[in-house]
This record gives C-alpha cells, structure tokens and sequence, in this order.
C-alpha cells in the first residue's frame, strides 16, 4: 500500500504468507464459510437470498459474499465513503466482478485467496498463516476445530476480539462458542464434535512468531515506480514480487552469519533473493534495520571481489573450454596475483580454479581469453566494470551493488538471458483501474470495469500471490 502525501510517502507491505487451498486445513474453512458466507458453496459470486435482505434493510446489513469482501478488501478502498451514492457504487462493482470471479477461479482459490489476505490484527498479523503463528504459534495445518473458530471469529472486528488481550479474551471466546453453534446449526460439524471442540479449547505450539522485515524492498518499489504510478493524494496498491517465507529466511540466514562473525560487527550487510525471470523475492537492506535505515542491497556500492568471476567463466565456456581444461596459478609477478592462505597449485583445472576462487588462475586465463571480451561478457549479464579494463578487472577491483550482482548470476539460472530486476506484478488504484499490469504484456493500462473473466483470474492471482500466479 503506497500513499503519496504532500511531504513525502508512506508505505508498508501487507506481506502475507500464501497458503494453497490444500495447506488450509478442512476446520478453517468450514467455520470461516460459517460466520462470512453461509452459502458460499452454493451461489455463484452473490448471494441472492442476502443481497434481496440488503435491499429491503438498508445497506448497512451487509449481504457481502466472500468474493465481494474479496474485492472490497484489494481493490476498492476508494469507494468506502459513507455518502449512499459511493456505496452504492462500490456494492454494484462487487456484485458485478463477483460473478465473474466465481466463475474464473473456483471456490476453493477464492476461499484460500480471501484467508490469504484478510487481517486478523493489523498490518503485520494478514492472512490465516501470519495468524496462526501469532495467536497459536503454529502451522494453520496443525489447528485445532476451536482455534480455527475463534480466528473465524475474529474477522467481524480483530481489535474487539483478541484472544491475546486481557480486556478481550473473554469476549473471543464467546465469540468461538457462537461460530461453533453455528456450526452445528448449518450442518458442517456434529454436535459432538462441538462438545469436544470446546473441551479441548486452545493448545498452543511451539514455533516463534513469524516476523519479517520488509522496509527496504518497500522502500525500493516506492523509489523505483511509485513516482510512475501513484500521484499526490492517492492511495495505490502495488501487488509485488516479495516471498514472505523466502524473506524469512534471508533474514535468519544473515543473521546466522552475522552471530557466527562471518559479517564483523563493525560492517553492515545487504541480501537479494531472485528468481531466474527476476522477479525479486528477498531483500535484506541492513543488519539492523532499526538501527540504520540504509538499503545496503541497492544503494551501497563497494567492489565486486571474488564475485566478479562469473563473466570469467562463462567467456571460457564460450571460448571453448571445459571443466576440465587446464589452466596455470602461478603469480605473474613477484607474488601478484596472490591467492592468500590458498597457496599456488600449478596446473588446475578450470573447474577448480573457479570453484576455489583462485586469483592467479582468474588473472592468466583473463589474459589468455583477453580482457576485453572478458569485459564483453561481464557488460552482456549487467556488470559494468568500467571503459578502460585490464586483466586485473576480474579480481572485482570495481564497484557494484548487492542487486546488480545477484541480477548477473540470475541471467545464468534464466538460461544466459539478461534479466531486469522486478518487484512489482501489478499496479491497481483504490477504484479498481489496473495502471500497470506486468503478467499480461496485452493488459497494460486496463480499466478492471472493462475486463474479461480472464482479466478477473489474474485479480485472484494477484490476490494469492502463490507460485501458480508468478507462473502464469
């Protein structure tokens, strides 16, 4: 969510952790089907049964199908006025892509994609797997029939139904109790199987919350595309590239290094995840970002060292060579190139000298293939060591970033193709206009008030965020 204010920005990533319709446990979606959308597997889009008793009562009674808060939720902030003309212009734009989501995408996606997105607590607790971390501290797959209800529960108001808190738990619990009749009322659960749900009650796991810190790659979308798409005043929605679960684990594998001394206390450090297309799945912007808001991964130029090797290698596969060609570590002069504690080996192998990173060897086969057609190659995948190069360039005496490094290694996993960086899918305003949309070349600039269902689709994909919509 990016807003452009008069003194600048504010933005902050929703981040969900996606589940697939198989990872959310047959519980959860029984009693969220319960308390949201009784009749969610029985209409196509819209209830009409609820839809009529709006009409008759008012608006204010809801008559909001799971579908319809889907869109409410993504995509239509900007119609949530309470003068009745924008309402009723929001709950006519709900009714009428509702249908069209039904149809395109299936129950089960569009249940996953809503339990994927909804908040259960703010910014940082959205979708059922960030939930169920922080309230259980475990797996959704591990939930229990009464947990499941009460986290069903807590979507009509979170703040006012907090198990967590002492003014609200108790609240949070009658609230459970109620999903749990009502349950039994629409026939999804026995009445036996309510006893002993409410027996049983909470049993809580071990895992810590899940936490990630998003800031920089926040801070980067917004740098790179929110002057492009968002202007003074709005609200835009940027549907991005960012894997919470990868995310998670750059973090505690930077951090990992950090504690075992690998990264020295008085340095800091950046991460980049990519996927072989480029589309950017992690990034660590520092350390401590707490600490020092200093997007490292992008910002930060230092010198390549033994990273700028790559161009080296793929210029000897072009040249002809193989794993097993040999070439010499020997020092040119004196003891330069020097490899360090590694020592000089003589005649190796290419697949050695790369693998042990060994500078002799790097400098002589740089001089046996020539510096420049080194220097061809290491431009063609996005590094640019500079106008003037000589064999020594490939030790990495030249300055890049974290991003453009990553972004030269990817071109190798997208089969020697240059890749752009990417962090953003899509771009769709608070009344539905997609602005920018980069799954479909055809789409760009739409209009969602003119689509086809196959332009709904790619609404729930984005919605889900899962690897099935980064694929298509």
């Amino acid at each position: 969510m990016v807003s452009r204010t008069k003194t600048g920005w504010d933005a902050y990533c929703r981040c969900p952790v996606v589940l697939a319709p198989s990872e959310i446990p047959e519980v959860m979606k029984k009693a969220i089907v319960t308390v949201e959308d009784k009749r969610f597997f029985d209409h196509g889009g819209v209830d009409v049964v609820s839809l009529l008793s709006v009409l008759k009562g008012g608006l204010t009674r809801g008559g909001s199908t799971i579908p319809m808060q889907l869109l409410k939720n993504l995509v239509f902030h900007d119609l949530r006025a309470s003068d009745v003309l924008t309402r009723l212009e929001r709950k006519g734009a709900e009714v009428w892509y509702a249908g069209l989501f039904d149809e395109a995408v299936g129950k089960e996606e569009l249940l996953a994609a809503y339990l994927n997105q909804i908040e259960f607590g703010g910014r940082d607790i959205v979708g059922l797997y960030r939930a169920s971390r922080h309230y259980f501290r475990k797996e959704p797959k591990d939930l229990t029939l009464y947990e499941a209800a009460l986290l069903a529960g807590m979507v009509k108001a979170p703040a006012r139904l907090n198990p967590l808190r002492a003014k609200t738990r108790e609240r949070a619990h009658e609230r459970a109790l109620l999903v749990l009749k009502l349950m039994v009322e629409q026939g999804r659960i026995s009445d036996k199987e309510r006893r002993q749900a409410e027996e049983a009650g909470i049993r809580p796991g071990m895992l810590p919350e899940f936490k990630i810190q998003a800031q920089a790659f926040t801070e980067w979308v917004v740098e790179t595309w929110g002057d492009k798409y968002v202007q003074p005043g709005e609200t835009v929605r940027f549907f991005v590239t960012l894997n919470p679960r990868a995310q998670h684990i750059a973090e505690q594998q930077l951090s990992r290094l950090v504690k075992d001394g690998a990264v020295p206390s008085q340095y800091d450090a950046g991460a980049v995840m990519m996927a072989p297309n480029g589309r950017v799945q992690a990034m660590v912007g520092s350390v401590n970002w707490s600490q020092r808001q200093f997007n490292n991964a992008v910002k930060a130029r230092v010198q390549a060292g033994s990273t700028a090797k790559l161009p080296l290698l793929i210029a000897a596969c072009e040249a002809g060579r193989m794993p097993e060609s040999r070439v010499m570590d020997q020092p040119i002069r004196g003891t330069w190139p020097a490899n360090g504690e590694l020592g000089y080996r003589g005649q190796t192998t290419l697949k050695e000298a790369i693998a042990s990173s060994r500078n002799a060897a790097a400098v002589r086969l740089t001089q046996e293939i020539g510096a420049d057609a080194v220097a061809e190659v290491s431009r063609r995948i996005g590094i640019d060591p500079g106008p003037a190069v000589d064999a020594g360039f490939i030790l990495g005496s030249y300055s890049s970033n974290v991003m453009a490094m990553t972004a030269a290694y990817t071109a190798v996993a997208n089969g020697g193709y240059q890749i752009e960086p990417s962090g953003v899918l899509a771009v769709v305003d608070g009344r539905g206009q997609v602005r920018a949309d980069f799954l479909t070349p055809c789409a760009r600039g739409s209009s969602l008030r003119n689509v086809s269902s196959q332009h709904s689709r790619f609404y729930v994909r984005w919605s889900s965020m899962g690897p099935d919509a980064r694929r298509s």
